[in-house]
C-alpha cells in the first residue's frame, strides 16, 4: 500500500468580512488542497451583509467556489451574527470541505461549551458568550477535527471553561484509534494550561514546533494584538507530517494554517 500525500488548510473566515479575498484564496488553493476546515461560517437563504458586516451566506458562496468538494456544516447558533439578533434565517458554525475523491465514513459534532443556540449572559458585564463546538469528519485512514473555542475573556488565558474545553476534546478524540488532525481557532494563548493539556496527551503542537511569532494577521484588533498573538492551531497525533506552514495571505483577522501529510 503506497502513501497518499494530502493537504489541509484551516482558516477562521471572520464571517466573510473580506469576501472577495477569501473566495479567491480558496479557489487558488483548491488546486492542491484536499480538505478545508473553516470557522465562523454563516449560512442563510438570504444574501446580504449583516450588521457586523459579515456575509450571511458565505457557506453557499464557498460551496459554489468548490464545485468538486462536499462539506459538513455544524451550527452553533441561529438568527444572530454574534453581536445582533436578526429577523431572517441565518446560522453560524463550523464547516469542513473535502475533495470528492475522499469518502468520509462518519460525521458529527460535540459541544465543548454550552448547547446549540443557547447564549450565556455574563452578569454586570453586558456580555454574552455563544456556544462552541467541535466538528469531526472521519475518513478511512484519519480523523479531521475542526474546532472553534470558548471566546471570553480576552486576552486568552486559562479559565475553567477553557480547561473543560480541553478535557472534552480529549475525551472525544481518545475514542478513535487512528491518526488525528485537530485544527481550528482555539481562542487560547500558546502557553496556557489548556494548550499544554493537549500536548501532554500526545498531540504535537505544530504552531509551537514551527516557532512562528503569531497566527493573527495585521487586521486583528490592535487593542489586543500585543498580548494575543495566538488563537489558531493545528495539533496532530500519529500523523506522518510532510510540512506545516502559517500562511501569510491576509484574508481574515486570522492567518491560514496549512498542513501536508501522508496517509
Amino acid at each position: 500500500m503506497y502513501n497518499l500525500r494530502m493537504k489541509l488548510i484551516c482558516l477562521n473566515l471572520w464571517g466573510g468580512t473580506l469576501l472577495d479575498k477569501i473566495l479567491n484564496f480558496i479557489k487558488t488553493n483548491s488546486k492542491d488542497t484536499d480538505i478545508f476546515c473553516f470557522q465562523e461560517t454563516y449560512t442563510s437563504p438570504k444574501e446580504t451583509r449583516t450588521p457586523s458586516d459579515y456575509q450571511s451566506n458565505i457557506l453557499e458562496k464557498i460551496s459554489k467556489t468548490l464545485p468538486n468538494y462536499n462539506y459538513h456544516f455544524s451550527p452553533q447558533f441561529h438568527y444572530r451574527d454574534f453581536h445582533y439578533s436578526l429577523d431572517y434565517p441565518i446560522s453560524q458554525g463550523l464547516s469542513t470541505f473535502w475533495n470528492n475523491s475522499l469518502k468520509p465514513i462518519g460525521k458529527g459534532e460535540v459541544f465543548i461549551y454550552g448547547e446549540e443556540n443557547k447564549y450565556v449572559e455574563i452578569p454586570g458585564k453586558n456580555q454574552i458568550i455563544p456556544p462552541r463546538n467541535m466538528q469531526i469528519v472521519e475518513f478511512e485512514k484519519f480523523i479531521a477535527a475542526n474546532l472553534h473555542g470558548y471566546w471570553a475573556p480576552l486576552p486568552k488565558y486559562d479559565t475553567p471553561q477553557r480547561i473543560r474545553q480541553s478535557e472534552i476534546i480529549l475525551e472525544t478524540l481518545n475514542k478513535y484509534n487512528k491518526p488525528i488532525i485537530l485544527v481550528g481557532d482555539f481562542n487560547l494563548g500558546i502557553n496556557t494550561r489548556s494548550v499544554l493539556m493537549l500536548e501532554d496527551a500526545g498531540f504535537k503542537n505544530l504552531v509551537r514546533e514551527s516557532k512562528t511569532n503569531t497566527t493573527r494577521s495585521s487586521l486583528y484588533n490592535i487593542k489586543w494584538r500585543a498580548n494575543d498573538k495566538f488563537a489558531d492551531y493545528i495539533f496532530t497525533k500519529n500523523v506522518d507530517i510532510i510540512s506545516f506552514e502559517v500562511m501569510t495571505e491576509e484574508v481574515s483577522d486570522h492567518l491560514p494554517l496549512a498542513l501536508e501529510f501522508n496517509t
